[in-house]
């Protein structure tokens, strides 16, 4: 059964993004959806106000893996004939939190062993399992934000470069611009339905965006005891190949042929340098500056340039993805969420509608 995401808006900083919809006009189309006899299933993002380690609400997902997951549970969901979903988050991590209590906040792994003192962790145990030293992997990171860069360059060409400060180290192998920059007010949306609830609402072919695949893999624990488990990225690599598999496409190739676009996660640089890896796109950690030479790896300059709000960079991805696919800019686009220190790993594959399965 196709499932179709049918619209999808946000607004960054209290400004809308360029595109077909609105918030406004997302929810304008829950209305019709109601009014048609359309049962709405609401998933919600959680913010940074939601407690990292309190049970989790029925339809509620966290991490950043959390927009990837709540797809596959929209994929399930919309089996029942006469449905629809709506996945939301809203976080505003700007306006919304004083500064000590955001940084209080993102302390998940509490005060003493912090998300830069895992990822350095991580990192570590990255470098060591491929064989390539702390240096090489500060020269790959280089590499990875040069990519972000000219990707959001190309966008905003009237943006400053981050200040003298940001490229100062953080850590042993970590500099500012190195890591996710969460602060930004944040809401987003995507609706979805099936084709039959899409002919009912008369919605135009243009604007259906097919999920052709998606898969999010969770490991039993996070944090330091899970490293040894998670640097292996077997997770990771299954997550990608069930979407492959899924929406019956090779989706490195029809990348490396310029026929689909991609959004790494880009919150640390281990997390795209693992993904590269892991999937195949690079054979070798000595291939990655001449890959990233050469290939865009986000969309719209990765979470370090364009912002990361905390636990919806995968939904604004999701939602760049269905604008470039509906403005004809490319048919096919990847998107890989990462949450925590990596124990959650989800990827997913949409298409436009006409798209040949």
């Amino acid at each position: 059964m196709s499932a179709y995401i049918i619209a999808a808006a946000k607004t960054t900083d209290g400004q809308p993004a360029r595109g077909s919809h609105t918030l406004s006009d997302c929810q304008a189309l829950q209305t019709r959806l109601s009014d048609a006899g359309i049962s709405i299933h609401h998933l919600t993002i959680d913010p940074l106000s939601t407690d990292w380690h309190s049970p989790l609400e029925p339809g509620h997902f966290r991490s950043g893996a959390a927009p990837v997951e709540a797809l596959t549970e929209a994929l399930s969901i919309l089996q029942t004939p006469q449905t629809a979903v709506v996945i939301s988050g809203t976080d505003p991590l700007r306006t919304g939190y004083e500064k000590t209590d955001r940084a209080a906040r993102m302390a998940i792994y509490g005060e003493d062993y912090t998300l830069i003192d895992a990822y350095t962790e991580l990192s570590k145990a990255f470098a060591s399992q491929h064989g390539f030293s702390e240096s090489q992997f500060r020269q790959f990171a280089q590499a990875l934000f040069d990519n972000y860069l000219h990707t959001f360059a190309e966008q905003h060409p009237d943006a400053p470069q981050p200040g003298a400060a940001w490229f100062k180290p953080v850590s042993e192998l970590f500099r500012g611009v190195d890591c996710a920059n969460p602060v930004q007010d944040f809401s987003g949306q995507l609706i979805l339905c099936s084709a039959d609830t899409a002919a009912t609402l008369k919605i135009p072919q243009a604007q259906r965006v097919t999920v052709r695949g998606a898969s999010c893999i969770t490991l039993p624990a996070d944090g330091k005891p899970a490293i040894a488990e998670i640097v292996r990225y077997g997770h990771l690599h299954s997550a990608f190949q069930q979407a492959c598999q899924q929406a019956g496409i090779d989706f490195r190739e029809a990348f490396v042929h310029s026929n689909a676009i991609l959004d790494v996660y880009t919150c640390f640089p281990v997390v795209p340098m693992a993904f590269l890896l892991t999937t195949g796109f690079v054979s070798s950690p000595d291939a990655l500056p001449h890959f990233l030479a050469e290939y865009p790896v986000t969309i719209s300059g990765g979470m370090n340039l364009a912002k990361g709000p905390w636990n919806n960079p995968a939904l604004s991805s999701l939602i760049d993805s269905y604008r470039a696919i509906t403005e004809g800019r490319t048919q096919i686009a990847g998107v890989h969420g990462n949450g925590g220190l990596g124990y959650k790993q989800g990827f997913t594959i949409l298409t436009h509608a006409d798209y040949p399965a």
